[in-house]
């Protein structure tokens, strides 16, 4: 039974100030791009095909001085009229595009989590949470009757899966 209790927590001095935990941030390295993309200069928008791994075109937009301003209006004529003559090339390259704009549409949120802390979602599980069925769950009690005899246990379905939804991102990552 001893080893099921918590340990001791560490006595605070009134002397110590309280720190708000900082932010966990993933191991991993991504690359997020600015999202405001339309302010992108020559430089930013090579560095976005050298990611893309459209390098070799790399020239043909410096010599046409294409900023951000202009990939918001950049068609598969114009990719054509500057010297990318296969078609496949210019499909590559408007595909790679067309990931800046999602990249703005799509924002993630963040939740406070209980157990994890601020938790970052992925826009498609924010649009499954917005649904009724989902919040639904808010009103289901995790515990069940366990909430009579401690009334501090009150955590319900919506936030437990807020937390699978998360630990099942970590797990894909």
């Amino acid at each position: 039974m001893e080893n099921r209790k918590r340990p001791a927590e560490p006595s605070v001095s009134p002397g110590d100030k309280f720190h708000t935990p900082q932010k966990r941030v993933s191991l991993v390295p991504v690359w997020q791009p600015d999202s405001d993309f339309m302010r992108w200069g020559i430089g930013e928008t090579c560095q976005y095909l050298q990611r893309e791994g459209l390098g070799k075109w790399e020239e043909i937009f410096r010599a046409e001085k294409i900023t951000g301003v202009g990939l918001r209006y950049l068609r598969d004529a114009d990719l054509e009229k500057i010297g990318i003559k296969c078609l496949g090339d210019r499909l590559q390259i408007l595909h790679s595009l067309r990931k800046l704009w999602q990249i703005e549409a799509e924002a993630k949120k963040v939740f406070n989590d209980p157990i994890h802390g601020h938790v970052e979602l992925h826009p498609l599980l924010i649009k499954i949470i917005d649904t009724p069925q989902f919040q639904r769950l808010r009103n289901i009690k995790q515990l069940g009757g366990t909430y009579y005899v401690f009334p501090g246990a009150s955590h319900n379905r919506f936030e437990h899966s807020i937390g699978v939804g998360y630990l099942a991102g970590r797990l894909a990552q």
